[in-house]
């Protein structure tokens, strides 16, 4: 509720980078809201490179199981084709650096 309440808050404001939760997609809602918002741009990541990534992250309530690679791999099978379906860009972030990502956005955004 509250990440669709922001994206409505941010309808007809100065364009903006916004980075939101992994389950935002979830809601048909948001997809639509997030496309009114601009260009949406989908940072493809490995289950991999998330259990990498969050190994010792202990703050992410749905990771609280002793089956992070297995949770991980359910949520990424559910939510990846969502974001496909809602990207207009696509960029795969594995074994990349942050530059890296950024050049490749900006070069497809321009």
């Amino acid at each position: 509720d509250l990440e669709t309440a922001v994206c409505r808050s941010l309808l007809g404001h100065t364009p903006c980078v916004i980075a939101t939760g992994g389950g935002i997609v979830l809601r048909d809602e948001n997809k639509a809201l997030l496309s009114a918002l601009g260009t949406v741009v989908f940072l493809d990541v490995s289950a991999e490179t998330v259990f990498q990534r969050l190994q010792h992250d202990k703050s992410r309530p749905l990771l609280r199981v002793d089956d992070r690679m297995g949770t991980i791999k359910k949520m990424l099978s559910l939510r990846k084709p969502l974001y496909q379906q809602s990207a207009d860009i696509i960029v795969d972030v594995n074994q990349r650096s942050v530059k890296e990502i950024v050049k490749e956005i900006k070069e497809k955004v321009v």
